[in-house]
C-alpha cells in the first residue's frame, strides 16, 4: 500500500509537472498568437493605406493624362495656326518682293 501510495504520489507529481509544462506552452502559444494577430492587424492597415495611396496616384495619373491630352491638343492647334500665319506672311512677303521688283523696274526705266 505504501508502494502504491508512493507511486500515486510520484504520478501526481509527474502529472502536475506535465500540467505546468502544458500550461506554459499554452500561454506561450497564446502570446505568439496575440503577437501574430497584432502583426496581421498592422499589415492590414498598411495594405489599406497602400491601396488608398495607389488609388490616389492612379486618379492623379489619370487627371494628368487628361490635362496633357488637352494641352497637347491646344499646342497642336496653336502650331497649326502659327503655320498658317507663317504661310500667309511668306506669301505676302513674296507679293511685296514682286511689287518691289516691278516698282524698281519702272523707276529704272524712267
Amino acid at each position: 500500500a505504501k508502494k502504491s501510495q508512493a507511486q500515486a504520489l510520484e504520478d501526481m507529481k509527474s502529472m502536475s509537472n506535465n500540467l505546468r509544462i502544458a500550461t506554459e506552452n499554452y500561454n506561450r502559444e497564446l502570446q505568439l498568437h496575440a503577437a501574430d494577430s497584432t502583426s496581421l492587424v498592422e499589415a492590414r492597415r498598411s495594405l489599406t493605406a497602400i491601396k488608398e495611396k495607389h488609388a490616389n496616384v492612379d486618379k492623379e495619373l489619370h487627371d494628368l493624362k487628361i490635362a496633357y491630352e488637352k494641352k497637347d491638343s491646344e499646342f497642336k492647334k496653336e502650331v497649326s495656326s502659327l503655320e498658317q500665319i507663317i504661310a500667309r506672311s511668306n506669301k505676302e512677303l513674296s507679293d511685296f518682293r514682286r511689287q518691289n521688283e516691278l516698282l524698281t523696274a519702272q523707276l529704272t526705266s524712267l
